[in-house]
């Protein structure tokens, strides 16, 4: 102010006109180095968050400041939040909205921030002699909340693109990861990252890729997740009759269970078909026993899936004959000669072993019971379908409208 009051007395006592805009060109430079002069700005906490408070504080302010303001974005008078009127007074700017506070040391208090006051604070403080300014960035920590993730497409079939997107409803200066498990993903194989890592792709999704997927989503103040189960639709696959050969030879009134594997999800459908007829049969299993003449011919089972609308067939000849004699080519008279002597060798076994139990050992007394035990022949058990196996399919079968 003194330059300025210099300046004037040179202007109103008639010096020259060009001594006058000399001095008052120093007197403009003068004032813009000591109106240039800046400070730094302490924010306290350096990471506010939403919904707390938070106190901006110059490092330095003029000796025997007059005034001293804040502005919210530019420093225009549009912009002004409060100004501090030394020794005690503050007045309120357009920007002001009743959460701010000045004190004498141009303390600028800002309580209940919400996540909208982010954004560049300026300062400015004047004296008679000196004009300083500062700025700062005031970052406004939003905490992660409404963490939810979408599939696109909702519904997955085996060897299509899928994208799993997640996102926070709030939440600043955020950061994504993905989990399978305890498996952190990252760009490999046929899953990649978007450059944020908020969407995880999989390229060609696999049966494999199915399970439980969990979003992380974490800033400096918090974290929150969602998780989100993948389901691939696949199959029917390796459609096969309980590992059987593609031809078995029964005999007549034996006794035969079909069962049909196939891998798919979700479980197959079946339906049967005898000699490429359809049959009244849609279980995953069929029983032919006790086994006739008619019994013989082509078994097909056929699986079907209606969410991939595949279908895969599964076909076993049953051939029939009269008895295990027979079936090795041997005529009427050779099988009864047969069983005769099996009938006289079993009767001299039974002679031998009375002999044995009454003449030689006469002293062994006759046990109060013989319990004799029998039971039914043992069968393979077969899993029920629907469960990804290892098993080899069987030779190429036709298939059904």
């Amino acid at each position: 102010m003194a330059g300025k009051i210099s300046c004037l007395e040179k202007q109103s006592n008639g010096k020259s006109l060009l001594l006058a805009v000399s001095v008052l060109s120093w007197c403009f430079l003068l004032t813009e180095v000591q109106s240039g002069t800046t400070t730094t700005i302490s924010v306290d906490p350096s990471k506010p968050i939403e919904g707390g408070d938070v106190c901006l504080t110059p490092a330095r302010i003029p000796a025997n400041p007059t005034t001293c303001r804040w502005f919210r974005g530019e420093d225009a008078p549009a912009n002004t939040i409060l100004i501090y009127i030394f020794p005690s007074t503050q007045k309120a700017g357009a920007k002001y909205t009743g959460q701010e506070s000045l004190d004498f040391k141009c303390s600028l208090r800002v309580m209940n921030l919400p996540g909208s006051f982010s954004g560049t604070y300026r300062f400015l403080a004047e004296s008679a002699n000196e004009t300083i300014k500062g700025e700062v960035e005031l970052l406004v920590s939003e905490p992660v909340s409404g963490v939810s993730i979408t599939s696109t497409p909702s519904e997955i079939l085996e060897g299509v693109a899928t994208t799993l997107t997640c996102s926070a409803a709030k939440g600043s200066d955020v950061s994504f990861f993905w989990f399978k498990g305890d498996e952190i993903l990252g760009n490999k194989d046929h899953i990649s990252l978007s450059n944020d890592s908020s969407v995880l792709t999989f390229n060609r999704t696999l049966w494999q890729d199915l399970g439980v997927y969990t979003c992380l989503v974490n800033n400096s103040v918090s974290s929150s997740k969602d998780s989100h189960t993948l389901e691939v639709f696949y199959g029917p696959d390796d459609v096969h009759l309980n590992s059987h050969p593609v031809e078995v030879t029964m005999g007549l009134g034996s006794y035969l269970n079909l069962s049909c594997i196939a891998d798919s999800n979700p479980p197959a459908q079946f339906q049967w078909f005898f000699n490429y007829s359809i049959m009244n049969v849609t279980k995953w299993s069929y029983s032919i026993g006790p086994a006739t003449w008619e019994d013989a011919g082509n078994y097909t089972c056929q699986a079907s899936n209606k969410r991939t609308n595949k279908t895969g067939t599964a076909t076993i000849t049953i051939k029939l004959q009269k008895n295990l004699l027979e079936g090795l080519g041997l005529g009427p008279r050779a099988i009864a000669g047969i069983v005769i002597a099996s009938l006289a060798l079993g009767l001299g076994l039974v002679g031998g072993l009375l002999y044995f139990f009454l003449r030689i050992r006469p002293q062994r007394k006759k046990p109060t019971s013989d319990p004799i035990q029998s039971g039914p022949p043992a069968y393979e058990n077969v899993s029920r379908p629907g469960q990804r196996t290892i098993e080899v399919s069987p030779a190429p079968s036709p298939s059904f409208s």
